[in-house]
Formats: C-alpha cells, structure tokens, sequence
C-alpha cells in the first residue's frame, strides 16, 4: 500500500508539471510566415527589393532580398495584423497593393504583391514624409519639424556650453617646474 501512494502521488506530481506543456497547441507556439512573388507596376519580377511587415507596436520584420523571380520569404512573424511594404536596393520604400495583412499562429500566407505609386525616401515611410511636406508648406519650414526643433535646442546647448567655458574663470595657469 505504501507504494502504491507513492506512485500516485509521482504520477499527480508529473501530470501538473505537464499539463501548462500539454494544454498549449503545437500551432499556438509556432510564429507564421509569409512567401510569394513581389511584382513591379508593370507585372514583371522585381528583383532585389526586401519586404517588410511592421506591426501595430512598429516592430519591423524584413525577408532577405528577392530573387530573379520576385520570390520572397518572411518567416518568424507573431501572430498579429501587419503593414507590407518593399524595400528597394536603395532602401526607398513602397507601398504594395496589399497593404495589410493578418498572420495566425503557425499559418503561412501566400500572397503575389504588386508595387504600387512611387517610392519614398530610404528609412522614411511615406505618411511622415507627408508631414515634413506639409509643415514646409504652411510655413516655418525645416524649423517646424522635429527634426528642425531638435537642432535648434541642440544648437542653443552648444552655444550656452561654449559661452560657458569661454567665461569660465576656475581655470588656473599651469605652472612650470623650471620657473622659480
């Protein structure tokens, strides 16, 4: 009797330890991917572009380049709702006729992507190059910007630590040991 409880209470011990294990979906914990063929504005390949998903947090994912055939493939996503854009060899930015996209755990998506309108400037997404356009457009130009601001205060602090150490008089004269 005494080894029976024994073995009930090791096989009690080893069924909690297992169940969180047990309880997940193999599905659940696999990320999803995203593979199919990039086209131009035209229908043609588009060699050499990367893609990129960019979820709601702003986390990027990007596939490595494509081939001769447009082929592409971007693994490792978390499930979740992403943007798709491509990336060109120069890192200009395009938007896709797909412009959005919803991966579920462990799927894979098949999708042909076609670049659509013209390209914005590398690291730059089109809607914040809107913004620079606009804000120059109403006036005040650069200094509007933030970009504009952040070099103005970095310029006034610049200028405040140079004034600062021009009038600084803590500085004493060194002396030489060959003076008497």
């Amino acid at each position: 009797m005494h080894l029976r409880h024994r073995v009930t209470a090791l096989a009690v011990v080893l069924l909690s330890l297992a169940a969180p294990i047990l309880a997940q979906q193999p599905a659940a914990r696999e990320p999803g991917a995203l593979r199919g063929v990039l086209l131009d504005a035209e229908g043609l390949p588009a060699e050499g572009y990367q893609i990129g998903a960019r979820s709601a947090a702003g986390d990027l994912f990007l596939s490595p380049r494509t081939g001769a055939d447009g082929a592409f493939a971007l693994t490792g996503l978390p499930s979740g709702t992403y943007q798709i854009v491509a990336f060109a060899p120069d890192g200009s930015e395009f938007p896709l006729s797909s412009g959005t996209i919803a991966i579920a755990p462990g799927t894979v998506e098949r999708l042909e992507l076609r670049i659509t309108g013209k390209g914005g400037p590398p690291g730059r997404a089109a809607a914040d190059v809107q913004k620079v356009r606009e804000a120059s457009r109403a006036g005040g130009g650069f200094w509007k910007t933030r970009a504009g601001r952040l070099v103005m205060i970095g310029g006034g602090v610049l200028a405040a630590a140079l004034l600062y150490d021009a009038i600084d008089d803590d500085e004493t004269a060194a002396v030489s040991p060959a003076a008497p």
